[in-house]
């Protein structure tokens, strides 16, 4: 296994619910259903997901950054 194959298996995939997304400034925070408070950046929408809304849930792994989690690889649940 190589470190990037590691890297990714450390990467859980979390489900939370989309407390808050600025449209204009392309980010926004996602609560956890663990509770923990994650940044997400329009960059790690899906193609098809042009923005976010406040109750959305989602699907996503966390990455951890020098400001804290951040999601990656995210993806909407449909209602």
């Amino acid at each position: 296994m190589n470190i990037s194959q590691q890297a990714n298996d450390e990467q859980m995939t979390m489900q939370g619910i989309v407390s808050f997304y600025d449209v204009r400034k392309g980010f926004g925070f996602i609560r956890g259903d663990d509770g923990q408070r994650v940044f997400v950046h329009k960059s790690e929408l899906p193609f098809w997901t042009i923005y976010l809304q406040k109750g959305d849930k989602v699907i996503y792994r966390v990455s951890e950054s020098k400001r804290g989690p951040v999601a990656m690889s995210l993806a909407v649940q449909e209602s």
